[in-house]
């Protein structure tokens, strides 16, 4: 059979376990057992039992003299498995896999240097891939943006992003591949966004990554979305290295973040209701500025007397490093209202500028304040509100002005793409953080 032909030739890369299948030695007469076995499990009732079967088990040892029956799921050999297999019969299948995770962890122990990792992101409206060597050098990044498409609707549509997903994902793999030079042969495993993020958006990159990986036999390696975005440093300041204090601003997302080494962070504050990228998007709505509102502010802004307008700064009572926007955006929209009923006019530039200055003062207040708490002299910011014009010129000025040093992505890196989530993957495939098959895609997860 092709697909056991196939996965023979895998199996001298890197094993692979395949469950749910029972060896007795004897050829099934199922209709059904001359396909690969499911690897979620589906179809209790389909034995998988043929001599191809068992001539893919014998490469982990003999075992034609021990029938070995099991139930549960496919799953890459060093998986350190997010979810426990069970079994009928462990005894045998718990040999099978400590020897297949200590060859991994040989493997790895062998190969710091040079790994090359695909990436996959699609948590929202880009769907991206990239192939990153060692965590630091970018091979190759593709992206497909929905923006054009959603700017008719004022903002992302899920629904949309999932089927435009679906339709590009393909592509955008095997053009990231054919740029880099390297074939799927020599991609030692695959990283993909499994959360936070729109779940229809996630669970096209999530199962397209699984897919790939259990056809290849690599490894799957899931990567915070957020943890992405922190490593985007890495790939624009290769000198850059844990520990440092990190503030994270994008558009669904607003933290202060510890990282205390590069698979170890903790958040220090976070915000309470609306995202500092949320704000700037629904402020700029209701100003009249088309979607991506929060772009097309920071260019207005630049024109604009950020003192024209007194807007507050709101602040969390209990949480000095917590952040809350929501009472600034509707200051913003009663100012406008107020502005329509009396028949007055708004500067848009002053307004824009005014209503920035604020929403940065909050951000730069908190990071600073929890920079001096912490003692932290290594600055990172990161996320797509990091590209805001106004925030990296205060941070560099106030870290210039307590002597400590800033780290910011270049601006291609900002937004959502993939080789920060292949750069993130090659620290957590070194930590042996990897997926198997149960791997699901979380809309909402804590970067700890």
């Amino acid at each position: 059979m092709r697909w056991q032909k196939d996965a023979r030739t895998k199996f001298d890369h890197l094993p692979l376990v395949f469950c749910r299948c029972g060896v007795s030695g004897e050829p099934s007469t199922s209709s059904t057992a001359s396909g690969p076995p499911s690897p979620r499990g589906e179809g209790k009732g389909r034995p998988f039992s043929s001599p191809e079967a068992k001539d893919l088990l014998t490469l982990f040892g003999d075992l034609r003299e021990e029938p070995l029956e099991r139930e549960a799921f496919a799953f890459p050999a060093e998986s350190t498995g997010l979810l426990p297999a069970r079994r009928k019969k462990d005894s045998l299948g718990d040999k099978i896999q400590s020897s297949l995770q200590a060859f991994c962890e040989r493997k790895r122990e062998r190969k710091w240097f040079g790994v090359i990792i695909l990436g996959i992101e699609s948590s929202c409206d880009e769907t991206a891939a990239a192939v990153v060597e060692d965590g630091r050098k970018v091979l190759s990044s593709v992206i497909a943006s929905q923006v054009e498409e959603h700017k008719l609707y004022g903002g992302v549509v899920p629904e949309i992003a999932s089927r435009r997903h679906s339709e590009a994902i393909a592509g955008v793999v095997r053009q990231a591949l054919a740029d880099s030079g390297k074939p799927l042969s020599q991609i030692d495993a695959v990283a993909v966004t499994y959360a936070p993020g729109l779940i229809g958006a996630l669970l096209v990159g999530v199962n397209f990554a699984k897919g790939l990986a259990l056809s290849a036999g690599l490894p799957l390696i899931p990567v915070h979305h957020l943890r992405g975005h922190i490593a985007s440093n890495y790939l624009t300041s290769p000198e850059l290295e844990p520990p440092f204090l990190c503030l994270v601003v994008s558009g669904g997302h607003s933290h202060i973040i510890e990282v205390k080494s590069y698979t170890q962070l903790r958040v220090l504050g976070k915000t309470r209701d609306d995202a500092a990228g949320e704000a700037f998007d629904k402020a700029a709505r209701a100003m009249g500025i088309p979607y991506p509102g929060g772009v097309e502010m920071d260019r207005i802004a630049e024109a604009g007397n950020d003192r024209a307008y007194q807007l507050p700064r709101p602040r969390v009572d209990g949480a000095p490093l917590d952040f809350s926007f929501s009472g600034l955006k509707t200051a913003v929209i009663n100012l406008l209202h107020n502005a329509g009923q009396k028949g007055t006019e708004v500067n848009l530039p002053d307004l824009c500028a005014s209503y920035r200055r604020a929403v940065v003062d909050c951000l730069t207040e908190n990071f600073l304040k929890a920079a001096e708490q912490t003692g932290t002299q290594k600055l990172v910011a990161a996320g797509g509100v990091s590209a805001n014009r106004l925030l990296r010129r205060n941070l560099q000025e106030l870290c210039a002005k307590s002597g400590r040093k800033l780290y910011v992505p270049e601006l291609s890196l900002c937004g959502d793409n993939a080789a920060m989530i292949a750069s993130q993957g090659y620290y957590e495939y070194l930590a042996g953080n990897t997926a198997g098959m149960e791997l699901n895609a979380c809309a909402q997860r804590s970067i700890e």
